[in-house]
């Protein structure tokens, strides 16, 4: 399965500019709304964090995300080579919702070296099977793959707890 073919079991691809190195897909529905950026850099050593800051500039000019719907995205990115601040790949990630767009996961391929670095958020959603199949697709070309996950913050792993608690309510969610 290529790269085309697992993006396009969830979402299909929209028609762009005339730039070959960027592709936008996007799943949209009454109710939900996911994007994924495909982008070749053609940078010969950005960091993570310009990196970061294209694919929301990118994102915010592809996507219109409106508050009733929300959108929740993930960037395939291809470099060159591994930034020096590569450590802080799990900032990329958000743990809960982003006016701007939650960005659920990033891959990081780099094709010259044969590697792949992914990270995802804990909650599971609509693109996490993309993200999976991205991973999987890497491993089955024989490329070295690290894959982690971006833990809940302290205040998600309090209400999750404490929603399982019998008793346990929370005015806030109250309807």
């Amino acid at each position: 399965m290529s790269v085309d073919e697992v993006l396009g079991s969830k979402l299909r691809q929209r028609e762009l500019g005339a730039d070959p190195r960027q592709k936008i897909w996007e799943h949209k529905t009454l109710n939900i709304h996911r994007g994924v950026l495909q982008w070749q850099v053609t940078a010969e050593s950005p960091t993570l964090a310009e990196l970061s800051a294209s694919v929301r500039d990118q994102i915010a000019e592809a996507f219109h995300v409106s508050w009733w719907r929300g959108f929740g995205f993930g960037a395939l990115i291809e470099i060159k080579s591994v930034p020096k601040d590569i450590s802080t790949i799990g900032s990329t990630i958000d743990t809960r919702t982003n006016s701007k767009g939650t960005w659920q996961w990033t891959v990081l391929t780099f094709p010259e070296t044969r590697l792949v670095v992914g990270t995802h958020t804990w909650m599971e959603g609509y693109l996490s099977s993309v993200y999976r199949g991205l991973i999987d697709h890497y491993k089955g070309l024989g490329f070295e793959v690290g894959s982690f996950a971006k833990g809940q913050d302290q205040l998600m792993r309090f209400l999750t707890t404490a929603s399982s608690l019998r008793g346990f309510k929370l005015a806030e969610f109250e309807q």
